[in-house]
């Protein structure tokens, strides 16, 4: 998650790259990183529930997306 938070926030400003192809490897990248923070968290944690993990794992989306929301308009 954290290499998908440098290729989204700060290696297109570093590496001078134009485009739109850092960003979009770097979300996919925290997209994986969730997931496995998520099947770790669920093996770890096998009688959580899942309504509540559910909500716990979607919030630091739902802000980014806010922010990102936030930022264009």
């Amino acid at each position: 998650m954290t290499i998908g938070l440098l290729a989204v926030l700060e290696w297109p400003a570093r590496f001078q790259v134009a485009g739109r192809w850092l960003p979009l490897l770097g979300l996919g990248l925290l997209a994986v990183g969730q997931f496995m923070s998520a099947m770790v968290a669920d093996r770890l944690f096998p009688g959580a529930d899942r309504r509540l993990t559910g909500v716990l794992e979607l919030a630091p989306w739902a802000v980014l997306a806010a922010i990102v929301i936030g930022g264009l308009v």
